[in-house]
């Protein structure tokens, strides 16, 4: 009986900050320990950090936790840059609706004061969104912000500024783009599917496996389990088993690879995204600007 093994020796395992399970699921997946832009980018940002923030120099001591706050900060900087928007609409279009999602989960999560520094959320959050690109970002702001849940689109747009594009799902009845396995009654009373290939539950199933097995390679998958989010590690196929083994790395738990019950029903996305170098090599000098950072 043959076994297909894929797994992500290099990846590195993160320890989330209090709710960072997010930022640290994509940081799993871009493996800065490997990736030398991306640890390059990463260290130059905590240094600004450092000299910007010294309020939070207990998160910027460690690898682990500073990390976490470099791409906190890229995000929030990103979210606001018209280039970077320019730029990824022409890789996706959907990109166009990202700032628009962030300010609205921005506003709903940012509110009342802040328990560690009680300071009002929604008066730093509209000093941010008013200001856009020429906003400093104040300490307290990207605290909180570190320690919010995280949404697929923030953590999308965090893996593009690393030159990862997001591999879509083509019949996303949610309209993540990822896939999801308790969706198929959705996907076929939606009638998303023409092909008359793919007209039953059993069928979908199926090639919702074929995807993840496909591209598993190649490719890095984030994962959210319905409030939290992992990182996919290892996929191991096997002749004679319709269903495959994956394991993952949880940011809440121990560095061992965990196994996931792909034949279980609850509601789980699947978020696979591949290096383009094209991506890459566009995205740097973008990032490099408004972070003001040169890698």
């Amino acid at each position: 009986m043959s076994k297909f093994i894929f797994q992500k020796e290099s990846m590195p395992h993160y320890s989330q900050i209090t709710n960072a399970c997010g930022l640290t699921a994509a940081l799993m997946a871009i493996q800065p320990n490997v990736d030398v832009q991306a640890q390059n980018l990463l260290e130059k940002i905590a240094s600004k950090c450092r000299v910007m923030y010294p309020g939070l120099s207990d998160l910027l001591e460690m690898v682990n936790s500073r990390h976490q706050v470099a791409a906190a900060y890229m995000i929030l900087k990103a979210a606001v840059s018209s280039k970077v928007f320019e730029f990824l609409m022409k890789i996706d279009p959907d990109y166009e609706f990202v700032q628009g999602v962030i300010e609205y989960e921005l506003r709903k999560r940012m509110t009342g004061k802040s328990e560690k520094f009680s300071k009002n959320l929604e008066k730093m959050t509209d000093h941010y969104l008013k200001k856009g690109e020429k906003a400093d970002i104040d300490k307290v702001f990207l605290y909180e912000y570190i320690t919010r849940m995280k949404i697929d689109v923030e953590l999308k747009l965090l893996m593009a500024l690393f030159g990862y594009k997001f591999l879509r799902f083509p019949y996303s009845a949610d309209g993540t783009g990822a896939v999801n396995f308790d969706m198929i009654d959705q996907i076929l009373s939606g009638n998303l599917i023409k092909d008359d290939q793919l007209n039953n539950y059993d069928e979908i199933f199926e090639f919702m496996l074929t995807f993840i097995e496909v591209n598993f390679d190649k490719s890095m998958m984030i994962i959210n389990t319905g409030a939290h989010w992992v990182t996919a590690q290892q996929l191991i196929l096997e002749d004679g088993k319709r269903i495959p083994q994956l394991f993952y790395l949880d940011p809440s738990s121990s560095s061992k690879p965990i196994l996931m019950d792909l034949s279980s029903k609850r509601s789980v996305w699947f978020y696979i995204f591949q290096p383009d170098e094209q991506l890459r090599q566009g995205i740097t000098p973008i990032v490099e600007k408004i972070l003001d950072v040169k890698i």
